[in-house]
Parts: structure tokens; sequence; C-alpha cells
């Protein structure tokens, strides 16, 4: 799914359902106190107080800043960016960037600043199996969220003999099929970027759908 599209999905919800009087953006919290168990109090930057029944806490998973600490970093004059701090386009300007990390922030900011960067270096430990926007086409949202799909994954540990065997068979050819349409869908051997590991170990973790022209750009060496 597109940001846009996300976005949009977000705020026809609001609106459809008429939440947006219960929204606050922007809004600082200072301090969260529990009351006896049964309730909490919320207090904001502007000191306004309200009570609640619960509170969940979507600070986001990620959002902690992790910048590897290299030997000379404080020496060089080379100046080294987060993702979540790549908002201003003209810092990266006919500059030479080298984009460290295999994951979706990663490949999202070469994408968005391909017109803008002098040239492109893509540094990562492992290749990584991406999911295309569409599988053929088929929505992947449509794919991965069938009952076929579901009963494709690794079985639990408790199927008996026949059932495993049967489950072995129909899994590894088609976890086979999966490999080889992404591989042409993607053009990763074309680009030198098929990762070694089964498809299937990155199902549950490191997934993610690639910008479009990605490993093109990388097969003809604009990164």
């Amino acid at each position: 799914m597109k940001k846009e599209d996300l976005c949009n999905y977000i705020d026809d919800y609001v609106s459809h359902f008429k939440l947006g009087s219960h929204i606050r953006c922007n809004v600082l919290v200072k301090d969260l106190e529990n009351l006896d168990g049964k309730a909490w109090r919320v207090t904001t930057e502007d000191g306004h107080q309200r009570v609640f029944d619960k509170v969940v806490i979507c600070t986001g998973l990620f959002r902690k800043k992790h910048i590897p600490d290299f030997p000379g970093m404080d020496q060089t004059k080379v100046k080294v960016f987060h993702s979540s701090d790549c908002s201003d386009r003209s810092a990266f300007t006919g500059k030479d960037v080298v984009f460290v990390g295999y994951g979706k922030s990663t490949l999202d900011l070469m994408s968005e600043l391909k017109d803008e960067v002098k040239s492109t270096t893509f540094v990562y430990r492992e290749k990584r199996w991406p999911l295309p926007g569409n599988l053929w086409k088929i929505s992947i949202i449509h794919v991965s969220f069938c009952r076929a799909f579901e009963w494709l994954l690794p079985s639990y540990y408790t199927e008996d003999k026949p059932r495993s065997s049967l489950y072995k068979f129909f899994t590894a050819v088609w976890w086979w099929l999966w490999e080889h349409i992404l591989d042409w869908q993607h053009g990763l051997s074309a680009a030198g970027m098929r990762p070694g590991s089964p498809f299937v170990e990155d199902i549950f973790h490191n997934q993610f759908v690639v910008p479009e022209g990605t490993y093109e750009r990388i097969a003809t060496g604009d990164i």
C-alpha cells in the first residue's frame, strides 16, 4: 500500500465515523497518572487534564534513532543523517550519498532522492526478499491475506505425520514458485540481488514493498 493511499484511508475513516472532535494532534503529554488502578489522568503541556479508562501508548517501535558510532566520525566533514531527519531534500542535492541498511526507510529514501543526489551507493549486510505491490495483476494484499496463503505458512508442531508430509510437499512447491516469480518480476538475479536464504524465512520479518524501479537502477549501475 502506498503512503498516499494509507493517509487517504485514515482521513476517510475519521470523516466517515465523525472522529475528528476526539482527536488532538501535536500535543505533548506531560504526565500520566494511574488512579487506583481504575483509570488514568492525562496531563498535557497546556495544563489540560482528562481522565480515561484505558491508555494506549503508541510512540512508535522504530522511533528511537540508531546511528552506529564509527571511529573518526567526529573528525570527518561528511554529514550523517538518520532517516527520520531527512525531510529537507536540498541537503542532498548534488551530493554523493551512501544509504546504509536494507530496510524500507532506506529503499524509500533512495527512491525519493534519486533526482536530487549526484550518486547513490547502497550498503547492506544481507540481501532480503522484497514483496511486490502486485503479484502479476493481483494485489499483494489479496494474496497474502487469503486462506490458502495462511494454510501454506509453516505448520504447528502438533501436526500428524500424514498431514505434515503432505504439507511439506505442497509448501515446498508453493514457496519455490514464489521465489521464482519474485525473481522474474523484480529482476533480482539480473541485478545480483537474489537472496541466498529461502523466502519463507523472510516473510516473518524484514518484509517491505520495494519502490518501483529500484532493482532496475541497481542492474544498470545507477545504484
